[in-house]
């Protein structure tokens, strides 16, 4: 909870307990015959007719010392004094002459309706200072990550006109772009966590590198409404920043953390496998394939059973709507890589090689053997002796018609005999339950 909102809360409280305290307490003085205003002064001494203590209090009204000790009561007012009945008139002691009786608390309850007049007024004071001071906090600049500021603006290399600023490098350095986080702002004041995609182009010609990028954002426009990958924030750009030429964009922030490259989801791992497929089938239903599935691309979120595709500078998009400049390299990872029957290069592949990746994370996770760079210690789906293999391990894992889709569906050599994900996920759901 914020502290200003304590602070507020406090000071509300404070002043609905000063309310009641702010109410006189009086003393009846036998001497004057009346109430009269607390504290007296308390004083000691010995009784001329007994010799013993005696204990009196001052009085401003009569100025002598009277004997306690005094009735006390709470609330009185000259209209409603506390009188008791009978006694000699003419005392200047109430209605009927007497002397009132009786102790303080009976005092008090019988003035209760005033209590409950002071409760409520309190109440709907905190009740003003909370509304008011939030409202006023509304219009403040919001800081939603522990980054330094300065003036409301985090620091580091400002880009897009000082609504993104670049903090620091960050994961996803590669041959042909650099990963930054940053903090994005639409007016300047309110600043959220982004993350800057910069092209550098290693591995790519310099008339490859604008067309590249710009085809990535219109990927990511074109699949933003699939909830399966991050949100453009600012669209491709290019600046002078720290004396080098800046081409990037900027998206928001993949939620979680990267999929674990040798298991370890733990209780998580029906969830998040069938929240990866449904991610996939989401994408191919929009035309486009991603071809660079791997654990550094794959995001997954538990809390929210969100997963997050990331990195399509290598996608397809089938509908021939939006055409991928570098269509003529084969830009997969190992081992996270379909066979060379799906073809030689980008533009060949069909979502038949999504699925095949997917069926090496799928069987990483549940029992492991297919993480080896190398490829000289993995099991291999495309070899007789390792499907048998895969089979015995899906089956105790997972029960054998998942067993029997994953080896003879998404792990089917030739790419048009291969299981659409839109199936494998039909048959997870009805094993599962997810």
């Amino acid at each position: 909870m914020p502290t200003g909102f304590l602070r507020r809360a406090a000071a509300a409280a404070l002043l609905l307990c000063a309310t009641p305290a702010a109410v006189a307490v009086e003393a009846w003085c036998e001497a004057c015959g009346d109430w009269v205003e607390e504290p007296h002064e308390s004083f000691r001494h010995a009784d001329p007719a007994t010799g013993g203590p005696l204990e009196t209090e001052w009085c401003d009204d009569c100025e002598a010392w009277v004997a306690k000790p005094h009735k006390r009561h709470l609330f009185q007012s000259p209209e409603e004094e506390i009188v008791a009945g009978g006694g000699e008139a003419g005392g200047g002691t109430g209605a009927d002459g007497a002397a009132p009786s009786g102790d303080w608390v009976a005092g008090l309850l019988s003035k209760f309706s005033l209590w409950m007049l002071a409760l409520p007024v309190g109440a709907f004071v905190l009740f003003l200072v909370v509304v008011l001071g939030s409202a006023a906090r509304g219009g403040r600049p919001v800081r939603e990550a522990p980054f330094p500021m300065v003036r409301g603006v985090p620091q580091g290399v400002v880009l897009a006109a000082g609504r993104l600023v670049c903090l620091a490098q960050g994961s996803g350095d590669g041959g042909t772009a650099t990963g930054h986080r940053a903090m994005a702002s639409r007016d300047g004041r309110t600043w959220i966590p982004a993350f800057v995609k910069r092209m550098v182009g290693r591995s790519l010609r310099p008339d490859q590198r604008r067309p590249a990028l710009q085809f990535e954002a219109d990927v990511l426009r074109k699949l933003e409404a699939t909830g399966a990958v991050p949100r453009l924030f600012v669209p491709p750009d290019e600046t002078q920043a720290g004396g080098e030429t800046w081409l990037y964009f900027a998206m928001s922030v993949a939620p979680g953390r990267p999929w674990p490259e040798r298991g370890g989801l733990g209780r998580d791992t029906r969830r998040a496998l069938s929240a990866l497929c449904e991610a996939l089938v989401r994408i191919h239903q929009r035309g486009i394939g991603h071809y660079d599935l791997k654990p550094q691309n794959v995001f997954w979120e538990p809390k929210r059973r969100l997963v997050t595709l990331i990195d399509f500078g290598s996608a397809i998009d089938h509908t021939g709507e939006l055409v991928n400049p570098l269509g003529a390299m084969y830009p997969m990872t190992l081992p996270w890589v379909a066979p060379a029957a799906d073809g030689r290069h980008l533009a060949d592949l069909t979502p038949a090689a999504d699925a095949w990746v997917f069926g090496l994370l799928f069987c990483e996770a549940l029992v492991g053997g297919v993480h080896d760079p190398d490829r000289t210690k993995r099991r291999w789906p495309e070899k007789p002796a390792d499907r048998d293999w895969f089979r015995e391990r899906l089956g105790a894992e997972a029960g054998p018609k998942i067993a029997e889709a994953v080896v003879e569906g998404l792990f089917a050599l030739q790419a048009d005999r291969r299981m659409a994900l839109s199936d494998f996920l039909d048959v997870l759901r009805g094993e599962w339950g997810v």
